[in-house]
């Protein structure tokens, strides 16, 4: 995520207590979930293990769990458990990078962890959304796709079934 800037990475019922879904901004890769309270959490989608995507995972009570090797990550990103080694406190230098996640308006936004405290960009109201569609297209094939005319006529809209 560049710079500290707050980005909106998805709407508020995207995500269920519990749930987990795998969200690009700025071309990286974060899985955006929620814990059993119901609060939303942002890490970097990749275990600090051995990479596997915590998306794949699952998540239990407040934590998230990788699916390779079951390795736990609290809401703050610490490592909180190994199951090939139940007896061994996790150092707390193994981590998932995390990001801060404020919920508003029916939209989560989300920003670096050690940005300013600043507040994101809330619209008034309640957020409704119309639809969404991601496409993976530049700028200037998107204009083009957009400015595009289509040869139509009375004949063609009168012949639809």
């Amino acid at each position: 995520m560049t710079g500290g800037a707050w980005t909106c990475v998805g709407t508020s019922a995207a995500v269920a207590p519990g749930g987990r879904i795998r969200v690009f901004v700025d071309g990286e890769e974060y899985v955006l979930w929620r814990g059993a309270s119901g609060v939303a959490r942002m890490f970097h989608n990749r275990c600090p293990h051995r990479g596997m995507r915590l998306s794949f995972g699952f998540v239990r009570g407040e934590t998230l769990t990788c699916p390779y090797h079951g390795w736990r990550y609290s809401a703050d990103g610490r490592c909180v458990g190994i199951p090939a080694h139940p007896d061994l406190e996790p150092p707390a230098t193994i981590r998932a990078p995390i990001l801060r996640v404020i919920e508003a308006a029916g939209l989560l936004f989300a920003a670096p962890a050690e940005s300013a405290d600043t507040a994101p960009p809330v619209p008034d109201g309640p957020y409704r959304p119309c639809r969404s569609i991601a496409v993976d297209a530049g700028p200037g094939a998107l204009q083009a796709a957009l400015r595009s005319e289509l040869p139509a006529g009375w004949s063609i809209a009168s012949a639809s079934p």
